[in-house]
């Protein structure tokens, strides 16, 4: 913590005269923090191409903001954990490939069958890939889970299938097992693809981070990178309490705090943000 933080004291160019002063807020692991409108310069979408460039500061990555060449500073990395965006980019590719897995499956059942090759597949469900993931996944997306819970009856029977329509093939049903393949494939295996694609649409539509570009110490521009914005809100300095040590721990290990918010209601407070803090 530097010592201009601790030495900002509420309303000081901060709060304006009638004690009032409006913020961005943005989440990240169950903590909520607020960044003063008046330090906030644009806000837009993380779409476009960015550049990794060597600096004193080792390799930064920078993006073009008015003719000029921005640093991005990574909020996630300044409280030590991983992003959401990204915790959603790597759970749609692994989406992506237990989706393929079970295409593989059932075209390993299907030469089984036909072929009277052997399958070497996992017949439990809680045996695949997908299974030991899917049996400790908790979704922190309320849509996303609802998604999820409906993948444990398709995927249990689509694995249910290797033990019964084996057995028919071993007593010389192979015609009634490949009816019965195909009538599942069609019907049980295409609501388990139904819903991997539901699953990856959702996963993919949460990966919206933003660049959010403030002024730091000198005015100089910079482009901090959020998951998502929360809201605009407008808050009073009797809500506010100085950055105290010993008060929490909540923030502390960021050179840009100023302080506290506290909202009636919230169980936790708000760490104000001051970017003219930032070198």
């Amino acid at each position: 913590m530097t010592e201009a933080a601790l030495a900002l004291e509420p309303g000081v160019d901060l709060f304006d005269n009638s004690g009032n002063l409006e913020v961005i807020t943005f989440s990240i692991d169950k903590a909520q923090y607020a960044i003063p409108i008046s330090q906030v310069r644009y806000i837009e979408q993380d779409n476009r191409k960015t550049t990794s460039v060597d600096s004193v500061n080792g390799v930064v990555e920078v993006v073009q903001y008015q003719g000029e060449t921005v640093p991005i500073c990574e909020f996630s990395e300044m409280v030590n954990v991983e992003s959401e965006y990204k915790q959603n980019v790597v759970l749609a590719e692994l989406l992506k490939v237990r989706e393929l897995d079970h295409i593989g499956w059932m075209d390993a059942l299907e030469a089984s069958l036909r072929n009277d090759v052997e399958f070497a597949k996992a017949k439990d469900p809680h045996l695949c890939a997908f299974g030991k993931w899917y049996d400790t996944f908790e979704a922190k997306d309320e849509v996303l889970a609802e998604i999820m819970v409906r993948f444990d009856e398709p995927h249990k029977q689509i694995h249910g299938l290797a033990d019964t329509l084996l057995g028919m093939l071993a007593e010389g049903d192979k015609e009634g097992a490949l009816e019965r393949f195909d009538n599942a494939k069609k019907i049980i295996f295409g609501r388990l693809l139904t819903l991997f694609q539901q699953a990856i649409d959702r996963v993919q539509s949460l990966i919206r981070p933003v660049l959010v570009f403030v002024a730091r110490k000198g005015g100089k521009p910079l482009a901090v990178r959020l998951n998502a914005i929360n809201e605009i809100v407008t808050c009073h300095e009797k809500q506010f309490a100085p950055y105290d040590v010993n008060m929490t721990n909540l923030g502390k290990e960021l050179e840009v705090i100023v302080g506290y918010l506290q909202s009636e209601g919230a169980d936790a407070p708000t760490v104000l943000l001051d970017w003219r803090l930032h070198d």
